[in-house]
């Protein structure tokens, strides 16, 4: 589905229409033509945000609210930690070490890895390689990947020569928030040492800084015609100072480059007040359910007919869903052609005369001073991006 943009931000909403295009909304019938095609446009939205604690303050709408949501940060880094079973005493039978809900447990006999035990300092004889090697053995075991990837992801257990004998690194087998599962132990750092309260990356979080510079600068890209392809997207993203390892197509992305273009066509996303979009105790856990919305609850009060009479189900009406601002779909079609080829969207993309200084005040004929001129520009007004980003005209 192509996908019209206005490119303009001093055009404001429902000034600029599209009429060359079939069936028109006007004179369609409804009984046997398809959905209407011809539109008003409406710029893209895009509000600064407001983030504390991972707690995004304020109703917010469009682009950047959309992007702090949905685009997962650091979607293509593999999260880590460590963990440090040297730590100054001794490892007891009975402490802890929790990966992603799954628990490990030291014990003095015989460690069984299928039931996530591994040896405390006493079990392995005061020897920190071979409790290192047990926690390693517990964790790669079978049993408790099936655990781990119930959890999430599964996990690969290893020794690095650099961290010592009784250092054990934790690595992530699926890419990005998914894989960054939860890391506790039990003796607050006494016996067992944690470098980190989850699996984690490189990026893990974005600002609201980020996430509005980055809508600015795809917005930019539309301004100005350039391709919005998933390539040129993640470029866009990680080109902010500080973000990197993010994809639009990450594995555990709540977006879409679709979504994107149907915002930047004018469509409507909303984050609500107080929506928690990171948690853990550096704000820095992704949440993995969308907070915001395409859509919005409303109440109607026409559910029912009764008697001739339209009623709700409820006192006080129905819970019913609108979108935030609607487009309207666009169709490959014979006229959509012709238009891109000769028609509205061909002028509106070369160029349309505009003055943009006209000052707001009416002037009529009988105050007109002969002489008077404003500024007068040619410019595009729309962009039209196919399905892939690429640009139509």
């Amino acid at each position: 589905m192509p996908y019209i943009c206005l490119t303009r931000s001093d055009i404001p909403d429902g000034t600029l229409q599209i009429l060359d295009l079939l069936p028109n909304a006007s004179q369609r019938h409804p009984g046997y033509d398809p959905p209407a095609q011809t539109r008003y446009l409406n710029r893209v939205q895009n509000e600064a945000l407001t983030l504390v604690n991972g707690v995004s303050y304020g109703v917010k709408n469009g682009l950047a609210a959309y992007i702090l949501d949905r685009v997962e940060p650091g979607g293509l880094q593999v999260g880590s930690a460590e963990v440090d079973l040297d730590a100054p005493g001794a490892v007891l039978a009975g402490d802890t070490i929790t990966l992603g809900g799954v628990v490990f447990t030291a014990v003095d006999g015989l460690y069984d890895p299928a039931v996530q035990e591994f040896y405390s300092d006493l079990g392995a004889g005061s020897d920190e390689a071979v409790m290192a090697n047990s926690l390693i053995d517990a964790v790669n075991d079978p049993a408790t990947q099936a655990l781990l990837l119930a959890a999430g992801s599964t996990v690969t257990a290893s020794a690095g020569a650099s961290l010592g004998a009784g250092q054990v690194t934790l690595t992530a087998d699926t890419a990005g928030a998914t894989g960054a599962l939860t890391l506790a132990e039990s003796t607050a750092g006494a016996r067992i040492d944690i470098s980190n309260d989850h699996l984690g990356r490189t990026f893990e979080a974005f600002t609201a800084d980020h996430a509005y510079n980055i809508a600015v600068r795809i917005i930019a890209r539309l301004d100005a015609a350039s391709a919005l392809t998933a390539t040129d997207l993640n470029t866009a993203i990680n080109a902010e100072a500080g973000v990197s390892g993010c994809s639009i197509a990450s594995v555990g992305t709540l977006g879409s480059l679709i979504e994107v273009l149907s915002i930047l066509a004018g469509r409507g996303y909303r984050l609500p007040d107080l929506a928690t979009v990171y948690t853990g105790a550096g704000y820095d856990l992704w949440h993995t359910a969308a907070a915001g919305s395409f859509d919005i609850t409303h109440l109607v009060n026409d559910t029912n007919m009764v008697a001739g009479e339209l009623t709700p189900t409820n006192i006080g009406g129905d819970s019913a869903t609108m979108p935030v601002k609607g487009i309207t779909d666009t169709y490959n079609s014979s006229t959509l052609d012709i238009s891109l080829l000769e028609g509205a969207l061909s002028k509106m993309s070369t160029g349309l005369t505009l003055w943009p200084d006209s000052d707001p005040i009416p002037h009529f004929p009988w105050t007109y001073q002969k002489g008077t001129a404003y500024t007068q520009t040619t410019a595009r007004v729309v962009t039209v991006y196919d399905d892939d980003g690429s640009v139509l005209v």
